[in-house]
């Protein structure tokens, strides 16, 4: 038996075969070892595919509190929020790999008074940008417009605009500076709060005085 290792791709590929005496006879060539172990067995395993490596195990893990991804994957939160649950929860949703980016918006025009053309035709693509370029991109060639993310980019150095154990610094100032309105933690990981004694009761009562019309955030 000859075993014989060739490096493809960038890959290691193991080649494993037994090499009959006359198939290696005729020729002393490296070349023709590895031909005849292939045509005799052809068993090839690809073994940089086979095992994950570091990078790929250290990737595979919980960044929030494992027994709150493990509840949420129980739920079926893995599939019903995928882009969040297996960035945030990998080990808990089994370090699946991360779905594929939707697809684009449908370059059409939104504008669906018909004019979109001959107003395009006319100079308004320019005369008039901030309309023409998105709601009659397809007149006006502007289809990348249709996508937010290109429209309005997020720039490389961007600050977070909630650094790091901000949020956790602001339910505790509310637990200290707030007690007397009777602030009660549900949840840490995430933060859930709530207030007994957010209002008096007299400011209840003055509040269920007033007309329907004044306290409804609805338009009838």
């Amino acid at each position: 038996m000859k075993t014989v290792t060739m490096a493809v791709g960038g890959g290691l590929i193991l080649i494993v075969a037994v090499v009959y005496q006359q198939h290696v006879a005729a020729t002393s060539s490296a070349e023709a070892v590895v031909s005849a172990a292939v045509d005799a067995a052809g068993d090839v395993v690809d073994v940089a595919a086979a095992e994950p490596t570091a990078a790929d195990a250290a990737a595979c893990v919980d960044n929030l509190a494992s027994d709150t991804c493990n509840e949420w994957a129980s739920l079926g939160e893995c599939d019903k929020n995928p882009a969040y649950m297996l960035a945030e929860c990998a080990a808990a949703c089994g370090c699946r790999p991360p779905p594929p980016p939707p697809a684009g918006p449908e370059c059409a025009d939104r504008d669906k008074s018909g004019a979109c053309e001959a107003w395009a035709s006319s100079g308004e693509c320019e005369a008039n940008p901030a309309f023409m370029k998105l709601r009659c991109a397809a007149s006006c060639g502007t289809c990348d417009w249709l996508d937010y993310k290109k429209r309005c980019p997020m720039p490389e150095n961007r600050t977070e605009a909630v650094p790091p154990q901000q949020m956790t610094k602001t339910f505790e100032r509310a637990l200290t500076e707030f007690a007397h309105l009777g602030p009660v933690v549900h949840s840490r990981d995430p933060w859930v709060m709530s207030f007994d004694n957010f209002l008096t009761d007299e400011e209840v009562r003055a509040r269920s005085s007033l007309p329907h019309a004044a306290t409804s955030r609805c338009g009838r």
